[in-house]
């Protein structure tokens, strides 16, 4: 059995591994997006 899970993540490696990538590059553009967002929003109150 366990031989058998090990093919099987060897043989989806891959694309897991350009799902994980997709998926880190998103969640670190939102993140990256809303910090930017909260501190224009910080800049915009302070200065008005």
């Amino acid at each position: 059995m366990a031989q058998i899970a090990k093919k099987k993540i060897k043989k989806t490696s891959p694309l897991v591994k350009i799902i994980s990538t997709c998926l880190g590059v998103a969640v670190l553009a939102f993140s990256g997006y809303m910090l930017t967002k909260s501190v224009n929003e910080l800049v915009t109150t302070k200065t008005t």
